[in-house]
């Protein structure tokens, strides 16, 4: 079994107080949450096109497409090292619609790391796909949203639902541009016109491939610079956090993903000698901690996360 290791904080508890420089009286548990948009001008402003694609086929109805979007890994900068756990995405309407409404239950989304850039995705679509891809949602389930105008969109443009996966995608910039793949068919064609949001500029962000069917191999609808915009909800790697008060300290993290064991070492620099540090507690289903006392202090040592 491989085990991920985040670079989380590791920190050296001496027996000196320096976290809380009075008694602490609740534990401060970090969260480690991410929401970027891409493009990211686009939060600010309604694209510069529209598309029937993906939620639609290219002439705006029911029939199945197979969608590709490759988004430029410099637009998660922002995320940790190491990466984070994509867990939701949002999408959004064309903001100058109104009225349309789109409903499905077949909507299959997958996620993987590849070296094709924006404006260079492949008509073979099986050669734009990472070895690393998930599928993160399979079609089952019912998919809803609507054309809602701009109604006074204040700091950022509307969104629609979030679409939460069944499995998250852990993604590291660092290791090659984000591909989203959608393969979908609406459940009916909606009464009146749907269209999403779109941008159209050679350079930017964002491109796509699209084939026509579930199973197309070939991008035969179209290989283009438009993209539509994504709102991409990411959890980080759990924080370590430490407090302390008259009877030791605490050490305690947000249990998001979940599955993280806490670690320890008292010398950093031999791998091996990492040991599980024994029975951390549940404040509640989604934090745990340990309580190291006083009598423990006085020794160095350093704590991690390992998944």
């Amino acid at each position: 079994m491989t085990h991920r290791v985040f670079p989380v904080i590791i920190l050296s508890l001496c027996g000196v107080a320096i976290w809380c420089p009075l008694r602490c009286s609740a534990f401060d548990f970090k969260f480690n949450v991410h929401g970027i948009t891409v493009p990211d001008e686009l939060r600010l402003r309604h694209g510069n096109t529209n598309s029937y694609m993906p939620l639609l086929d290219d002439f705006g109805g029911d029939q199945a497409i197979h969608y590709q979007q490759v988004f430029s890994s410099a637009a998660f900068s922002s995320l940790p090292p190491g990466g984070a756990y994509l867990e939701f995405i949002r999408l959004r309407t064309d903001c100058l619609e109104t009225q349309g409404i789109y409903s499905t239950t077949n909507l299959n989304i997958s996620f993987s790391t590849t070296d094709r850039k924006p404006d260079q995705l492949s008509s073979t679509l099986a050669e734009n796909v990472g070895s690393d891809v998930t599928l993160v949602r399979s079609r089952t389930a019912l998919f809803g949203m609507a054309n809602t105008g701009c109604p006074n969109p204040g700091p950022e443009y509307p969104l629609g639902p979030s679409i939460e996966f069944d499995v998250p995608f852990v993604y590291d910039p660092a290791k090659g541009n984000l591909l989203m793949e959608m393969m979908v068919r609406a459940k009916k064609v909606p009464t009146r016109r749907f269209i999403m949001d779109a941008e159209d500029v050679v350079g930017d962000s964002i491109s796509r491939a699209v084939g026509r069917g579930f199973a197309s191999a070939r991008a035969d609808i179209v290989v283009d610079s438009i993209g539509i915009p994504v709102f991409f909800g990411f959890h980080g790697p759990p924080i370590l956090s430490f407090q302390n008060d008259e009877s030791g300290i605490t050490v305690g993290w947000y249990d998001h993903p979940s599955g993280f064991q806490l670690q320890w070492v008292e010398f950093l620099g031999d791998v091996s000698h990492w040991v599980n540090y024994p029975g951390p507690s549940p404040v509640d289903p989604d934090f745990k901690t340990i309580q190291i006392s006083v009598a423990q202090l006085g020794k160095t040592r350093y704590f991690r996360l390992i998944n």
